[in-house]
């Protein structure tokens, strides 16, 4: 997989006369895109077996690749090399120190995977100019993901509906969900997957019931004491390795919208 183009924060490179490259003639390397996972085992049988503990992800990954100015934009034709003023550009686009923003790689397989980070700099000279730069970029997540998979369905009372987990992990994501009931009465939502239930109890005809990945559920009926109603079992997309179809399950009618990033592993530059 290629990258023809990258954006980081809403800025295009390609907008700024900017390309991917190498300056290294080898085609051959390793890199290293997050998905490390750490695996805790403990000893048995005076060390002739060790069993699974626990897995995660302790690092949040790192990669690098260098830039340098498109020869094939109007714009650089005779100027290979970066002014003072467009080298402070790039510093101040990709060098942030403001939190982590979003980079949006867009490869030859016409894909785009994302990225949560920030980029250290180095710059790469060639007879005394700065020639192209090279970018370690740090990963606010130990993997990229897919663009937002949006999904609307109008669910009649105790129909079902099936969602396809593309996530390249095994596990959990918890998505924006947003609820607009139908009709009045207890909201049961199952997912068959880990056969888990969510329950809304009190719910009326036009509430507007929203969830967010960060577990924060609002509605739009003020009068409405979620706190109280709510199990407290938030909705979320799963998979196994062996499935990844979630079945929901609605006892009422409504329409539900569920927003998500499906996990990507693998991908590079």
């Amino acid at each position: 997989m290629k990258a023809l183009d990258f954006e980081y924060d809403g800025t295009l490179a390609s907008s700024k006369g900017i390309v991917v490259c190498s300056f290294d003639s080898s085609d051959d390397e390793t890199v290293d895109y997050g998905s490390k996972i750490n695996f805790d085992v403990t000893s048995m049988r005076n060390g002739k077996e060790f069993v699974l503990v626990n897995s995660g992800y302790d690092e949040a990954g790192e990669f690098t690749f260098q830039i340098c100015k498109d020869p094939y934009m109007q714009l650089n034709r005779g100027n290979k090399y970066f002014t003072t003023d467009e080298q402070r550009f790039v510093y101040r686009w990709l060098n942030r120190n403001d939190g982590f923003h979003i980079l949006k790689i867009i490869t030859s397989e016409n894909q785009t995977m994302l990225f949560k980070g920030s980029f250290n700099i180095e710059t790469i000279e060639f007879c005394g100019q700065v020639i192209g730069f090279e970018l370690t970029f740090t990963m606010g997540k130990p993997f990229a993901t897919q663009d937002c998979k949006t999904i609307t369905h109008t669910f009649k009372a105790n129909e079902q509906f099936t969602i396809i987990d593309e996530s390249d992990d095994i596990g959990y994501i918890y998505p924006y969900i947003q609820i607009k009931c139908l009709s009045s009465g207890d909201l049961k939502i199952i997912n068959s997957v880990e056969n888990r239930t969510t329950v809304i109890k009190n719910c009326s005809i036009n509430e507007v019931i929203s969830a967010d990945e960060n577990l924060n559920i609002s509605t739009s009926l003020s009068s409405h004491k979620l706190y109280n109603d709510f199990n407290f079992v938030f909705f979320r997309i799963a998979n196994s390795y062996e499935n990844n179809q979630n079945i929901i399950s609605v006892n009422i009618p409504c329409e539900i919208t569920i927003k998500y990033y499906p996990v990507a592993k693998g991908v590079g530059l």
